[in-house]
């Protein structure tokens, strides 16, 4: 992704961000549910319009899959060399509780894998961005974030990090099996900006069990293996994919950098295999 595209993008998702505050801070969320039963505002169906219109005018031929808008089918989908996916407001549940835990993703793929990504918080006014193969920015910067020294400290404690509201029955069997046998810190958090933490090396691991779609893990994905860390799917079969013909993810795990050639790695691997 050329730089000028590059900060044109993350303008775009401030503007959007910007848009988002504006219902925010209003009255008037206008709240409806869907037909899948989740939540939907006047705040994602705005951010929706205004990312949508921008991606047009600055990259006019790449076709956007975006949460809010009908996804084409997959017999057309699957002909897409290249494509953005959007979640135009990831945790809208935690906007209408007004916990500021909410943020925009955009990824860019190209074969069907992620090779730029954005998240952006409209509440701390920050965003990051990833290309693949060069690391992980915060926006408006053009060197890449060092790794602090926390990120180099052993895991002890393991820092999990979990939905504040999507907790998975199976994904907290492994959680407790975790707390039996190492030292840990539990962090609760909504929306990807999870994905966000274990990417900076403040979490290590983040577990989910079922119900998010690709939209909600196309951006962070690249962030957490950008920074050197790892996304398994619970099988060990591989990566998360992404344009599926159903667009859910199945059962998977972050791990930050720090998880990496150690003994709780091998520990969640061997638990995994035995089917927890």
């Amino acid at each position: 992704m050329e730089l000028p595209v590059n900060l044109a993008i993350q303008e775009l998702l401030i503007r959007a961000g910007n848009a988002i505050l504006e219902v925010y801070e209003s009255d008037h969320f206008g709240e409806t549910i869907k037909s899948d039963l989740s939540p939907v505002t006047r705040a994602d169906r705005l951010s929706s319009a205004v990312i949508n219109a921008g991606l047009t005018d600055i990259l006019p031929e790449i076709p956007v899959i975006d949460e809010e808008n009908s996804i084409p089918p997959y017999e057309i989908r699957k002909q897409w060399t290249r494509f953005f996916m959007l979640d135009p407001m990831d945790g809208t549940r935690e906007f209408i509780k007004r916990n500021g835990e909410f943020c925009i993703n955009l990824a860019y793929l190209e074969n069907n894998l992620t090779v730029c990504s954005w998240i952006y918080s409209p509440v701390r006014k920050t965003g990051w961005y990833s290309i693949k193969d060069r690391g992980i920015y915060s926006f408006g910067h053009s060197d890449p974030i060092e790794p602090s020294p926390e990120t180099q400290k052993p895991c002890d404690p393991v820092i999990l990090i979990a939905s504040r509201s999507h907790p998975s029955p199976k994904g907290q069997q492994i959680l407790r099996k975790i707390s039996e046998n190492f030292s840990i810190e539990m962090v609760r958090l909504g929306s990807a900006l999870k994905q966000v933490e274990i990417a900076l090396g403040k979490a290590d691991v983040y577990i989910h069990g079922s119900g998010c779609s690709e939209w909600d893990t196309a951006a962070g994905h690249l962030m957490v293996e950008e920074s050197g860390g790892q996304v398994e799917l619970w099988d060990l079969s591989g990566s998360l994919k992404y344009n599926k013909p159903l667009m859910k993810n199945p059962p998977f795990m972050m791990l930050s950098k720090r998880c990496q050639n150690s003994e709780f790695l091998e520990f969640i691997k061997d638990n995994l295999s035995k089917g927890y």
